[in-house]
């Protein structure tokens, strides 16, 4: 397995990725939240709104980590990772 890319490169990547999955909607909404929040670790490139702490964090990518597994990759026509968690909670990975 390929390592996760790291650095802007990444935030971009996973950016289109999200909008690219249809999830317009939630990122306002988040945005909304951590107005003034922005995570620039590239292990914990991905914001999230944590309701016990009541506050935002930066999480890994949930491909990076699936069961053990890493996702990636491979075919330059389809660069970016992407995810999206089915009606049963299931997380899919995609390029």
């Amino acid at each position: 397995p390929m390592a996760p890319r790291t650095g802007a490169t990444s935030a971009v990547g996973l950016l289109a990725a999200l909008l690219a999955a249809g999830v317009e909607g939630s990122s306002l909404h988040l945005a909304k939240l951590c107005r003034n929040v922005a995570c620039h670790q590239a292990e914990r490139p991905m914001m999230d709104w944590d309701k016990d702490l009541n506050q935002c964090v930066c999480r890994e990518h949930p491909c990076w980590n699936d069961n053990g597994q890493v996702h990636h990759c491979q075919d330059p026509k389809f660069p970016y990772l992407g995810f999206h968690y089915t009606h049963d909670r299931q997380l899919t990975c995609t390029c």
